[in-house]
């Protein structure tokens, strides 16, 4: 509803206006307002869009198809060219369709479901940080544990030791 969107666009800008003036945000505010901007962003796309700029059977099951497939197979993702090749389009083009969708780039699609399931998997087994990086989809553990920490705030193992309080 226009009220709806009036009101997250109110808060994500008071959340600006925080930053903006040197006060820090908690993790979870941030996140919340990345996530709030990101759907009214692809609310505006999609209601500015032709429906020749959505995926072929968003509203079907081929998107969930998709996005199911990018989850199960997060251990050996090639590149967006693989996905963009699955889905029958080139790289670009699927890119830009992929961003509509989502609210993101597939690379940063994919690697917040890697990290998702890093998460888990830190909660819920003892695996070493490297099984976990591998598990994840990660040929190194240097790259998983910066991209862990840029997005989780914490490092893998940091991450664990809290989680297990």
């Amino acid at each position: 509803s226009p009220r709806l969107v009036d009101e997250m666009t109110r808060w994500i800008a008071e959340r600006a206006m925080d930053t903006r003036a040197g006060m820090s945000l908690p993790r979870e505010i941030e996140d919340a307002a990345n996530s709030m901007l990101r759907g009214l962003l692809v609310k505006l796309d999609h209601n500015t869009s032709s429906d020749s700029d959505a995926l072929p059977g968003a509203d079907t099951g081929a998107w969930r198809q998709l996005t199911a497939y990018i989850q199960e197979h997060l251990h050996e993702l090639g590149g967006v060219e693989t996905l963009a090749a699955k889905a029958g389009y080139t790289r670009s083009h699927f890119s830009r369709l992929f961003k509509a969708q989502t609210g993101l780039s597939p690379r940063d699609y994919v690697i917040a479901a890697r990290i998702n399931l890093a998460k888990e998997l830190l909660r819920s087994t003892t695996l070493t940080v490297t099984e976990i990086a591998a598990r994840c989809g990660y040929g190194d553990v240097y790259t998983f544990s910066k991209q862990f920490k840029q997005r989780a705030a914490a490092s893998p193992s940091m991450y664990r030791m809290q989680s297990a309080r």
